[in-house]
């Protein structure tokens, strides 16, 4: 059990790596496509879905077909996966994988990891995570434009596409929960006890976000190979300690966060909440709030140069995983940590 179990964590981290390289080597060919597709159609009008996406790809640079490239591969092997873990296949025992949505009310948790469990409480889970996570980040933004490190914009409207960026924002959250939380996290469950699990997780989490681009660029876009060497700028950054401390360390935190509740409650309706209550909070507060540069490593560390940043974000994030504890009841038969 322990060797499958092992096995099948290592085949999510090699997914994890071919989605990668993967989106670097096909990024080019997207950006060339997308750029004649966005020329041909400059000139005439055809459907609705073509002229949108031509649009996109009139403004895109290359680090956001490099972006594409990521999500493309890891969507086209993620079938792959799904075959590999063997996990499309009827199981002889309904729901007794770590990866369903969840079990039978007879069903009791076997030695096989921790599977999710039926939540009676999901609203409440969803409502509470989403309030907790968006009112104490929003406390941290407004602790930190006291501090100086950010500043009111002097003509802060509400964006005109607010309500498709939350329901878009929304998805995505529910995709990487299922995905981190649900399947990876359970895989793991079966592998480590909960603690090592739990690290492990958060450690693809973070890993999975921090190979986007931030400010990287190109000399010439349309070369191929060139994904690798955006590929290679971002993870140069890896060994910088002020990106570690600054941009990882909260991630990190955040997806450990985020498997403590779904450990916690065997449920991904407290991790959804969490995660979407951080999503809405940073957006709102980045599209009203302006950075403002402070010299000294101090003031770097603790609150970084963009909203999800620094040591006061990890701070308050422990905050978050202690009421969590405190205020919580753990799942029927939770394994120990």
């Amino acid at each position: 059990m322990r060797g499958a179990a092992a096995s099948d964590g290592l085949k999510v981290w090699l997914y994890a790596v071919a989605s990668v390289v993967g989106g670097a080597w096909i990024s080019p060919w997207l950006y060339n496509a997308g750029k004649a597709l966005a020329e041909v159609t400059e000139s005439k009008r055809t459907n609705g879905l073509l002229d949108g996406l031509a649009a996109w790809c009139r403004s895109a640079g290359f680090p956001d077909f490099y972006t594409a490239g990521l999500l493309f591969a890891a969507v086209a092997l993620f079938l792959p996966l799904i075959e590999w873990l063997r996990l499309g296949g009827r199981s002889d025992t309904a729901g007794s994988g770590p990866w369903s949505v969840r079990l039978s009310g007879r069903a009791r948790l076997g030695p096989g990891g921790q599977p999710l469990q039926r939540n009676r409480v999901r609203l409440a889970h969803l409502t509470t995570g989403f309030l907790l996570a968006g009112v104490l980040f929003l406390m941290i933004g407004y602790g930190l434009v006291g501090a100086g490190s950010f500043t009111w914009q002097d003509e802060a409207a509400w964006p005109s596409n607010l309500g498709k960026l939350l329901a878009v924002g929304l998805l995505w959250v529910g995709v990487q929960e299922c995905a981190f939380r649900g399947i990876a996290l359970g895989i793991f469950l079966r592998w480590l006890r909960p603690a090592g699990a739990i690290a492990l997780a958060a450690l693809l989490f973070a890993a999975a976000h921090s190979v986007l681009p931030a400010g990287q660029t190109v000399a010439d876009p349309e070369r191929a190979g060139v994904g690798f060497e955006l590929l290679g700028k971002v993870l140069a950054r890896w060994i910088d300690p002020e990106f570690l401390v600054i941009q990882f360390l909260p991630v990190l935190t955040l997806g450990a966060l985020l498997g403590f509740a779904r450990w916690r409650t065997a449920s991904l309706a407290l991790p959804m909440g969490l995660h979407a209550g951080w999503i809405v909070s940073a957006g709102l507060f980045q599209a009203f709030t302006i950075p403002i540069p402070r010299p000294g490593l101090l003031p770097r560390l603790l609150a970084g140069g963009e909203s999800a940043e620094g040591l006061l974000v990890v701070a308050g994030l422990l905050m978050v995983g202690t009421l969590i504890y405190q205020f919580t009841r753990p799942a029927d038969d939770v394994p120990e940590f």
